[in-house]
């Protein structure tokens, strides 16, 4: 099935998580909240964040995620928004192809939901390029180079490059490893 088909059989009182296989099979992620307190994914990624109050979650071709990795897309999601009579409200805040359903409790509307197709999401940052590379070789020698001296601070090492595009992602990922 496509996101326009799911879209229509999700709708309602369905529990996406009930479908997480058969969303997975069509390579489709589902992203609803529940509860007053978080939000989760189901379909090629099964995943749940805290989002007490609202947050912002990326996602990109292996799934949701809390922080921002090299290509994800940010998705708003809102806790009982002030111009929407609903307790969820989950937005992308780039142009991709998706598809919105309302999930409701009796007729109640408590989570207008989306649901996307993997190959309409940006891949994973699984390789990087050369230029992204050679940043990273940069900071981490002149980091470790900076280490090694007790009188200077990490913020000193990092200012050195606080020009350059990308750093602040490419720090992200390398504190991930």
């Amino acid at each position: 099935m496509n996101t326009k088909e799911w879209a229509e059989k999700l709708k309602g009182e369905v529990d996406p998580y009930t479908l997480r296989r058969e969303l997975a099979a069509d390579n489709m992620l589902v992203l609803c909240g529940v509860s007053d307190d978080l939000i989760e994914s189901y379909g090629f990624d099964d995943e749940e964040f805290g989002a007490y109050d609202g947050i912002t979650v990326y996602i990109d071709q292996t799934g949701m995620h809390k922080y921002k990795k090299h290509n994800s897309i940010p998705v708003k999601v809102e806790w009982a928004p002030e111009d929407d009579s609903v307790s969820w409200r989950i937005t992308p805040m780039a142009d991709i192809p998706h598809e919105k359903f309302d999930m409701t409790d009796g007729d109640e509307v408590y989570c207008r939901a989306i649901i996307v197709h993997r190959d309409d999401l940006p891949k994973s940052c699984g390789k990087l390029t050369e230029s992204e590379l050679e940043l990273a070789r940069r900071i981490v020698l002149s980091t470790l180079s900076y280490l090694e001296d007790d009188n200077r601070d990490i913020s000193e090492c990092l200012d050195e490059f606080k020009d350059d595009e990308g750093r602040d992602d490419m720090l992200l990922q390398i504190l991930k490893f």
